[in-house]
Formats: C-alpha cells, sequence, structure tokens
C-alpha cells in the first residue's frame, strides 16, 4: 500500500510540474507576442500579410488582429473568440 501511495504523490508531484511548466510557456509567448507586435508597429506597408505572426493562433492571425486594432478607431471594444482548442 505504501508504494501505491508513493507513486501517487509522485504522479500528483509531476502533474504539478508539468501544469507549472506550461503556464511558464504561455508567459514566453505572450511576451514574444509583445516583442513582435512592437517590431511590425513601424511597418507601413498595406498588405495583412506582412503583419501576420502567431503567438497562440494557428496561421499568423495574432499579428493580423494586433495590426486591425492598433490601426482602425474602433469605438466599443468587444472581444469574441472563435475555435478556442478542440470542438468537442
Amino acid at each position: 500500500m505504501k508504494s501505491l501511495a508513493r507513486r501517487f504523490r509522485t504522479v500528483k508531484q509531476l502533474v504539478s510540474t508539468i501544469s507549472r511548466i506550461d503556464e511558464q510557456f504561455d508567459q514566453v509567448k505572450i511576451n514574444q507576442g509583445l516583442i513582435l507586435a512592437l517590431m511590425h508597429e513601424r511597418q507601413t506597408t498595406r498588405n495583412l500579410r506582412d503583419y501576420e505572426f502567431k503567438v497562440f493562433s494557428q496561421w499568423g492571425e495574432d499579428g493580423i488582429i494586433q495590426h486591425l486594432c492598433r490601426s482602425v478607431n474602433i469605438k466599443h471594444r468587444t472581444f469574441i473568440e472563435f475555435g478556442v482548442e478542440s470542438f468537442f
């Protein structure tokens, strides 16, 4: 029985460690997005593809959305998320 309890504690510690690493990785990605957004601020091209970068998006829309939010005067800002994680 002690062995089972010890294994359970080990698994619990591993899950906790993985969770912390996942949170830290998300923070690194957010910081990367901030850097990329600052780099794109100086661009003057009219081609939206030139503003693409992906941090959490799949196809580069993070950069495009960042550019549009910065460029378009939006009176009432509302956030809507489409396609979060899996659709199950």
